[in-house]
């Protein structure tokens, strides 16, 4: 088995992954990484902004470069954006990368659009939509982006979920604690 050195989580913007990063981290006494909260510090400047300012394509080569750096580190967990893996370099990369455990936190669109709807304001890509066009959006890119996520090695439907649940897989992967 693979000495596990870091735990990528990857799924839909509102998924958890933060919430869950942290707590996984905690558990294992790892350190805790959220790339837009980097890419922001970095940057000095909010994710709106970066692409309000810079545009898409600009974040995502920050996103690129710092995912990179990320996945060489070793007892950190990782919360990826929403779009990060969403390409074939990213994804292959982080799938393949030694001693990286991947898990996709998985939600229902309709669980998605209830812890959306609130924070239009915070997420660029959500911006200035109304209700229905933000459901469309959300069914839309995780339709676009699930054979992605899907490459991860664990994916879990994260409204079942405990802590014990992600503990059992980490000691699956023999994380060297």
């Amino acid at each position: 088995m693979t000495v596990v050195r870091n735990i990528v989580l990857m799924g839909f913007m509102g998924a958890g992954k933060t919430y869950w990063g942290q707590k996984i981290a905690s558990y294992l006494n790892w350190g805790f990484c959220d790339l837009d909260d980097l890419i922001e510090q970095q940057q000095r400047m909010s994710v709106p902004l970066i692409f309000e300012k810079f545009g898409e394509t600009f974040f995502r080569e920050l996103e690129q470069k710092n995912l990179g750096n990320l996945l060489n580190k070793s007892k950190l967990v990782v919360a990826l954006g929403g779009g990060t893996p969403c390409n074939q370099h990213s994804i292959k990369r982080i799938i393949s990368s030694a001693g990286t455990c991947s898990i996709y936190l998985k939600l229902s669109p309709e669980i998605l659009y209830e812890r959306l709807h609130k924070e239009t304001a915070q997420r660029p890509l959500l911006a200035n939509k109304t209700a229905v066009q933000l459901q469309y959006l959300i069914n839309e890119r995780l339709n676009e982006r699930a054979k992605f996520y899907e490459q991860a090695q664990y994916s879990l439907t994260i409204e079942h979920q405990n802590l014990k649940n992600f503990a059992a897989i980490i000691k699956e992967h023999n994380t060297d604690e």
